[in-house]
């Protein structure tokens, strides 16, 4: 696989780090968030591979599993990921 330009990168970094906050937000009120913050990375091992972190703090009177939301964020920031590396290999031929 060819290498990606930095900006096609980062547009598909920041569509799964929407995704993510989409996620969080349909969760908890996002005046309830009192720190979100989303780390995506990536790694060439002979194909890219991309890694989603979730850092989440809420209002404790919630009583939701955090741990929980910050999984299922980061499963849709991957899904998010996906979507746009399959979208950029359509219509290419090797």
């Amino acid at each position: 696989m060819v290498a990606l330009p930095p900006e096609i990168l980062q547009s598909i970094c920041e569509k799964g780090e929407g995704a993510a906050r989409e996620y969080v937000y349909s969760r908890v009120e996002r005046k309830l968030v009192r720190s979100l913050d989303i780390r995506i990375t990536t790694v060439d091992r002979g194909g890219l591979q991309f890694s989603v972190d979730v850092f989440l703090e809420i209002d404790e009177a919630l009583g939701e599993d955090v741990e929980e939301i910050a999984e299922m964020a980061s499963e849709a920031a991957l899904e998010a990921v996906d979507r746009e590396m399959r979208s950029i290999n359509i219509g290419k031929t090797d």
